[in-house]
């Protein structure tokens, strides 16, 4: 098998896990959305320095405000995803978040873009 189709397929499985494991820390009162949140890109900040590291590749930051302004998106939208899952089913916060792109390829016909 395709080792690229492999890992697509663990990365679905991880994304579309990550709606079950926040209604569970919810429900167990383990920790809250910025908590979890902080600890997500903790760790993914680990393991893609330790990715880089191992590569001896460069960190290519030529633009800081793109680098701030891609972090603060990413960060927010974990958080009021996270924040927003209390709210309602895993199921729905699925859904919500996986239609993500169609809602914004629909503003951006809509809006001219």
């Amino acid at each position: 098998m395709n080792r690229g189709a492999v890992l697509a397929g663990v990365a679905g499985i991880c994304w579309g896990t990550i709606p079950i494991a926040v209604k569970q820390t919810y429900a167990a009162g383990s920790a809250t959305a910025l908590e979890m949140s902080v600890f997500r890109f903790v760790i993914a900040g680990i393991i893609l320095g330790g990715v880089t590291a191992a590569r001896r590749e460069p960190l290519l930051m030529r633009n800081k405000w793109s680098v701030l302004m891609g972090f603060c998106g990413v960060f927010w939208m974990s958080f009021v995803s996270f924040f927003g899952i209390q709210y309602t089913s895993a199921v729905n916060a699925s859904i919500l978040s996986n239609s993500n792109p169609l809602m914004v390829a629909a503003l951006a016909s809509g809006l001219g873009l």
